[in-house]
């Protein structure tokens, strides 16, 4: 041997034969790098390495695989990562993880690789899984263990490739083999469950049969990938050991097939091993009762029929397939035919036991296979008879039957003669509680009807006194000078206001359960009707710093018959709720409609951004003396509003409807279906979105065209004026407030009608407080407008 200054690995990892050059061995150590020997010299020459990039080195130490894909290019696999090496340039490209770059290779050692004849390089690590690298599109995809993806690869450490003559890819990992589904890039997997000796997969070779053979922990195991059958060998058949090594494993030329183990190499050709053909017979040998011997009138491998107590609740039998080479691997199953018709696999073992069998008639199959599982398809038969007790035999049923019947029948007669009594004596018994309950109802009808009748009667005899308090006590308030006595009125104002509001709900209600509601259809301006409630709130609207929108379908007609008070009060009362409700931005009024050519379907919808209805609650808000959950002192209320306003609409033949809003708010819907036109309507045209906010005027261009006759009126309004004022009764005030809004319509005087229009809000709010700051103003709009006349007529 000649010498050589280069120190020879000691530890050899991995050899390639180079494919061009016969003579060169590229080799792989353990911590030592690769070397180059020449085998006509004996020369050996050290590739050399770094651990850090450098192309001009090789990324690692540790050399666990060498592919060659030309005549210079070879892929080296190492601890740190995957190595593309030119040989000619002598230049290297490194490929590493990247947890930062997509398309990089999976994390771990780089283990094993396979060039497969797509021009795809797989490359299996240590930790990792595996990546799939397309050389063409120059493109990584990795495939890694996905414990909720029974279709990913079912382990991470990957051991071996092979690519079989049909282009499938096999992975052998230590959680078993895999097969990838390249269509769906999926992996089908097999394990021990499925008939492989171990799942510890380090060596995959091809047959001329195409059958897999692999190399494991516990043998080699032959696998037919047609079938899907696993045919298993160990050491009872000549191998070096049960255990076997990774990346050890060769086919030669002459179709030998080497793996590699612990205790030496084991190699041999597939097509000579025979398998043992002979298909065993199968004896009894033993019958035992409650674990001990039975002895029959003759020996029990000829016995075809057992018969058996019912309380021989726990029997076995042991028996064996007459087949001695290896015998301890012959197979066994069984079936009962009456119990269960499938083939229950025990393996090797020669005994079943068999507890707690109902009485019947029964067949015992067992079957048995040589060393090879080859099965002897005639199975062992044997029938079992199992005597039942006396009482499930058939003529102790039938006595059973014919006493049960007896007993039945004496017992039904005695139990229709006892119905039919007891029904007697029911029938009398509602009859007289019908009687009863008709009294009882008729009775309490008339008193509600009286209630209801007394509330409806009295309903003016009760607000008067109320409204006078509320009155009399404004009037003190402004003549009161000291603190704690002003604080009492202003207690006596507010009790009195929400009394009052309880009271106009309560009598309210009380008219309709009483049918004292009448519903008159007039001739009425719907539009006017609108932009009336739009005035109403706008100061109210204002005050809170949100908006009102006023919107209208362009078919909208202005004059319809209807009951105008009803529709005004129901649309107060919505709309009162979404601007009492809203704190921030907006409340709107929408009008639709369908028409033909007489009648007219109006949905009035009232939508705001509130603080909306509780979930759950959308069914019993309409319900009397119900409240919103959440709502506290702050906003109050009776809980009748609804109610009564529920109760109108449906006295109107319409239907009301409520649902929250996705975003913040409430949204009701009111219907009218079958609303007479007037034949003076006119459709509104145009569409229509207000913002109403109050301002007042001081130009009144109504009254220079008759100066003299509406000073006359004007004094007129003062003389009243002053008897209300002093008398400060809230239905005078109302009353009042409605003859300046005529007159102002009439004359064109704005700041007359915005003022006779906020006292119709505070009243129909409740707001004294701002009622008494208002009606303060009256005088000052009077002077205002006197002072206008007399520069006319002067």
């Amino acid at each position: 041997m000649r010498q050589s200054s280069i120190t020879y690995p000691s530890n050899v990892y991995s050899i390639h034969h180079d494919q061009v050059l016969p003579n060169i061995l590229w080799i792989g150590s353990e911590g030592g790098g690769l070397y180059k020997y020449n085998k006509d010299t004996e020369q050996i020459k050290l590739i050399p390495y770094t651990l850090i990039k450098d192309e001009t080195k090789l990324l690692g130490t540790f050399i666990n695989t060498i592919i060659q894909e030309t005549s210079n290019t070879f892929w080296i696999g190492t601890e740190l990562g995957l190595n593309k090496y030119d040989k000619n340039k002598e230049q290297f490209t490194h490929y590493t993880h990247n947890p930062q770059k997509q398309n990089s290779i999976t994390y771990g050692i780089v283990k094993t690789l396979l060039l497969d004849r797509n021009r795809n390089l797989w490359i299996g690590t240590s930790t990792g899984g595996i990546t799939r690298f397309n050389m063409t599109k120059n493109i990584f995809e990795n495939h890694i263990h996905d414990v909720d993806n029974k279709s990913s690869i079912s382990n991470n450490s990957i051991l071996s490739f092979y690519e079989d003559k049909n282009k499938t890819i096999w992975i052998g990992t230590m959680g078993g083999l895999n097969k990838f589904n390249n269509l769906n890039k999926t992996f089908t997997t097999y394990t021990q469950k499925d008939g492989l000796p171990n799942d510890t997969v380090y060596g995959i070779l091809e047959d001329e049969k195409e059958n897999l053979w692999l190399s494991t922990n516990k043998g080699l195991s032959k696998f037919n990938p047609e079938t899907e059958i696993f045919k298993n060998y160990d050491s009872d058949y000549g191998l070096q050991s049960n255990e076997f090594n990774a990346a050890s494993y060769f086919k030669s030329k002459d179709k030998t097939l080497y793996f590699g183990g612990v205790n030496g190499v084991t190699y041999f050709k597939p097509d000579e091993i025979k398998e043992n053909p002979f298909k065993p017979p199968l004896v009894l040998t033993s019958f035992k009762k409650f674990n001990k011997e039975v002895k029959l009138d003759k020996d029990i491998s000829y016995v075809k029929e057992i018969s058996l107590n019912y309380k021989d609740t726990m029997f076995s039998f042991e028996f064996s397939a007459l087949n001695y080479y290896n015998s301890h691997k012959n197979q066994y199953a069984y079936k009962i035919i009456g119990l269960h018709n499938k083939w229950i696999n025990i393996g090797n073992r020669r005994d079943i036991s068999i507890a707690n069998l109902n009485h019947g008639i029964y067949t015992l199959k067992i079957k048995g296979s040589n060393n090879d599982g080859i099965w002897n398809k005639k199975a062992l038969s044997l029938k079992l008879i199992i005597t039942p007790p006396f009482w499930v035999t058939w003529w102790f049923r039938f006595t059973i039957i014919i006493s049960i019947l007896s007993f039945i029948g004496i017992m039904t007669f005695y139990r229709i003669n006892l119905l039919r009594k007891r029904n007697i004596f029911l029938r009398d018994s509602i009859k007289e509680r019908t009687k009863e309950l008709e009294l009882a109802k008729n009775e309490a009808e008339r008193a509600n009807r009286v209630k209801s009748d007394f509330l409806a009667n009295m309903s003016h005899e009760i607000r008067t006194p109320l409204n006078a308090v509320l009155g009399y006590s404004e009037l003190l308030k402004d003549n009161i000078e000291k603190k704690e006595n002003a604080s009492y009125i202003n207690s006596i104002i507010s009790s009195s206001s929400s009394l009052l509001k309880l009271l106009n709900d309560i009598l309210d209600i009380s008219k309709i359960e009483a049918d004292k509601i009448e519903i008159k259809y007039e001739a009425m301006n719907l539009i006017s009707l609108l932009d009336n409630i739009v005035s109403i709130f706008a100061f109210k609207i204002k005050q809170k710093n949100i908006e009102l929108f006023l919107e209208i379908e362009n078919n909208i007609p202005t004059n319809i018959f209807f009951d105008e008070l009803r529709l005004r009060q129901i649309l107060l009362n919505l709309v009162g709720n979404a601007v009492k409700f809203t704190e921030t931005g907006y409340v709107k009024i929408i009008l639709k409609s369908k028409t033909n050519t007489d009648y007219l379907e109006l949905e009035i919808l009232i939508e705001d951004t509130g603080i909306g209805i509780a979930k759950g609650q959308e069914d019993i808000i309409f319900n009397p003396f119900v409240q919103q959950a959440g709502q506290d002192n702050k906003y109050g209320g009776t809980g009748l509003g609804l109610s009564i306003t529920k109760k109108l609409v449906e006295l109107m033949n319409g239907r009301i409807t409520i649902k929250n809003k996705q975003t913040k708010g409430t949204l009701f819907s009111v219907i009218f279906k079958d609303i007479g036109l007037n034949p003076k309507t006119n459709i509104q045209t145009k569409d229509t979105k207000i913002r109403k906010k109050l301002k007042i005027k001081t130009k009144n261009s109504g009254i220079m065209k008759k100066p003299e006759e509406f000073k006359v009126l004007l004094n007129s309004l003062k003389e009243k004026w002053k008897k209300t004022q002093e008398r400060f009764i809230i239905e005078d005030i109302e009353t009042f407030g409605n003859e300046v809004l005529k007159i102002a319509d009439k004359y064109n005087l704005m700041p007359l009608l915005e003022w006779s229009t906020l006292i119709n809000v505070h009243i129909e709010s409740m707001e004294f407080d701002e009622l008494s700051k208002t009606m303060k103003n009256f005088n000052v709009i009077i002077n205002e407008i006197d002072k206008e006349i007399n520069e006319v007529t002067i």
